[in-house]
């Protein structure tokens, strides 16, 4: 029997050290369908994260090659997850890409970078079965892997591109990256960023370009094919905070690509008019239900823009006025519709029975 408990013992560990590796080397076992349909969305990995794939098109795995998107929530800790990475993951699938939303369980910067980064590694090293049929477009000279951050999720994809690598080291090409709302990361966002290394956050670290800091991380960036497109709402700033201007933190994160020393970044900026005064603007980009707007590709939405920067369309960053959330002027106007009949009827009624 001591035997046997022993042997139980060691095979345990065995699999336990197997699975490690599986993580470290970012490869995933389990296969959890969330829906089916044109759009199939699985859970490659197990633990909460979206994978979505393009409907499948004749002629097998060479007709079924697909640019790769990385989608970066926001938030920190397994309980705060701003945006919608369900949503946008099955609506970039609906474009034709193949989408994935790593599910982040930390919270400092630094545990969620590597998140970020293990996600990255998840993605570019997915298995002909999780791919079912389709292949990530993969060409040194062509396209590399997009990448789409919200709040904290943004300011982990300005790093990403910077770094240009995955958890384990393993070089991969940033193209197109979005930046939606970018969070400071830590301590607060001053206009212009902070200048006194007891005030910088990570932000100001990360936009670097060796004058405030001597690390310059910002000359990282590849500017021979990564681009930048930068969107927020106007009245994005907290209630509870001044410090935290994100409009401002967009704008600067913008002059600093085309400002930086030597070649300048591609960077597009756009700040749309302001989202459902007086509540925060950051809530533009969260799902519908906690008051985001729908991902809907026209003009009026902000999707509208980001698919058309992912497909390398032009962008009209003067057109900045954002249509509500569908269906709530439509029921705004049934609920004074029903008001004025309800008035109407009780003033009839009372006609009739005074008469």
């Amino acid at each position: 029997m001591v035997g046997l408990w022993r042997v139980s013992i060691i095979v345990l560990m065995i699999l336990f050290l197997v699975g490690m590796a599986d993580r470290a080397w970012g490869t995933c076992d389990s296969d959890v369908v969330h829906s089916s349909g044109d759009i199939v969305v699985i859970d490659p990995c197990g633990n909460g994260s979206y994978l979505a794939l393009p409907p499948l098109v004749p002629g097998g795995p060479s007709a079924n090659e697909h640019r790769a998107v990385l989608y970066n929530h926001g938030g920190k800790g397994p309980l705060e997850e701003g945006g919608d990475p369900q949503k946008v993951v099955e609506m970039l699938a609906a474009e034709g890409f193949i989408a994935y939303a790593k599910k982040r369980e930390k919270t400092s910067v630094p545990d969620t970078l590597s998140e970020v980064q293990e996600g990255l590694a998840e993605l570019m090293n997915l298995t002909a079965d999780q791919l079912q049929n389709r292949s990530i477009l993969e060409d040194s000279a062509g396209p590399g892997v997009s990448v789409f951050g919200f709040s904290r999720g943004a300011l982990l994809s300005l790093r990403l591109a910077e770094l240009q690598e995955d958890s384990s080291g393993e070089a991969v090409k940033i193209d197109k990256v979005i930046l939606a709302a970018m969070a400071p990361g830590s301590g607060s966002w001053t206009e212009g960023g902070a200048l006194e290394a007891s005030k910088f956050t990570t932000a100001d670290q990360y936009l670097s370009d060796g004058s405030i800091i001597a690390t310059n991380n910002i000359e990282l960036i590849d500017s021979s094919f990564t681009e930048f497109f930068m969107i927020a709402a106007a009245n994005d700033q907290p209630t509870d905070n001044p410090n935290n201007n994100l409009v401002d933190m967009m704008t600067t994160a913008n002059q600093r690509m085309a400002n930086r020393s030597g070649t300048a970044v591609t960077s597009t900026l756009k700040i749309y008019d302001s989202w459902r005064s007086p509540a925060t603007g950051h809530n533009l980009f969260m799902k519908v239900a906690d008051g985001g707007q729908d991902l809907v590709n026209e003009p009026g939405y902000y999707w509208h823009d980001v698919v058309r920067f992912l497909k390398n369309e032009s962008i009209d960053t003067t057109y900045t006025a954002l249509i509500p959330e569908p269906g709530s002027g439509v029921l705004a106007f049934l609920g004074a519709a029903g008001l004025g009949f309800c008035c109407r009827y009780r003033r009839m009624r009372a006609a009739r029975l005074s008469s």
